[in-house]
């Protein structure tokens, strides 16, 4: 039977009714938002990798050898332009640091990827959290 308690400003007798699905469901919540905690650091680590990549220097072009020693960037031409060719030559310094920043701009698509991703994730499930609050009002 069902505890019974009486209103005292208007003397009516009230029944305690346990909704316990709203127990999970509170359950439920807190686990989102510790999830949506994380998801916090895992973008704002994806952002300060995005800001280190971007301070470091990215290169978005191809590479060929001439004599398989000299080294040759290839841009990809731009608006209807033919492609450029930057020598960079043989000096092993500067090799690494051409190869070394193209490869940054392979990770910087990656990681812009993922940022892309998880706002349109947010996004997403915030839309459906939105609709389906003004479906209870």
């Amino acid at each position: 039977m069902a505890k019974q308690s009486i209103d005292k400003a208007t003397k009516e007798m009230k029944l305690d009714h346990r909704f316990t699905g709203l127990n999970n469901l509170f359950s439920y919540l807190n686990d989102v938002r510790g999830r949506a905690e994380k998801l916090q650091e895992i973008y704002n680590q994806l952002k300060d990798r995005e800001a280190e990549l971007v301070d470091m220097g990215t290169i978005y072009a191809g590479t060929t050898w001439k004599d398989g020693k000299y080294l040759y960037l290839i841009y990809p031409g731009k608006n209807g332009e033919d492609r450029q060719r930057v020598y960079v030559g043989s000096d092993s310094d500067k090799v690494a640091e051409a190869l070394a920043a193209i490869e940054r701009g392979s990770q910087l698509d990656k990681v812009k990827s993922q940022i892309k991703e998880m706002e349109n994730r947010v996004h997403w499930c915030g839309d459906y959290i939105i609709r389906a609050n003004g479906q209870i009002s």
